[in-house]
């Protein structure tokens, strides 16, 4: 007899949903990286900017070339605590995201260890109906030598 675990369109269930909490977990990482890739962009640039700035200060600067900078800068700052806003945004989806399929992983992990189990016990179950024919068959066959030898015993 096959062992059949009764739960098994269950469990590809979960399985299914563990694979999908952890694609989209994958995305949200994807996309949280490229918000930090385009915030360290942004401060390197800011960083070159001023030094710039600074430069062309001690050279010789217009004032409309420093009004031009200020507002600049200020447009930079404001974009900065924009994409800082979203990044913060992203790694709180991130860490529900992980909740998510952490959980999905571990109903994996319950139905699969179910799953072992059953099985574990069907095969201690097939091993002691194994023994036990094992067991009658011996029986039998010395039941059958034992008559044998009384009916011979009686002829001598």
């Amino acid at each position: 007899m096959a062992f059949h675990f009764t739960l098994q369109p269950l469990l590809r269930l979960w399985r299914s949903r563990e694979r999908q909490e952890r694609r989209k977990l994958e995305a949200l990482a994807a996309r949280l990286g490229a918000l930090r890739a385009e915030r360290r962009r942004v401060v390197e640039g800011a960083i070159a900017d001023r030094r710039q700035t600074g430069e062309r200060l001690n050279g010789g600067m217009t004032a409309a070339e420093l009004h031009f900078a200020e507002a600049c800068e200020g447009n930079r700052d404001r974009y900065l605590a924009w994409l800082q806003e979203r990044v913060k945004a992203a790694e709180e989806k991130h860490r529900t995201q992980m909740a998510a399929y952490q959980a999905a992983e571990r109903e994996c992990k319950i139905l699969e260890n179910l799953c072992h189990r059953q099985f574990e016990a069907f095969r201690l179950e097939e091993m002691r109906r194994e023994q036990k024919k094992l067991d009658e068959n011996f029986l039998l066959g010395r039941a059958m030598a034992e008559r044998g030898k009384a009916e011979a015993a009686p002829e001598s």
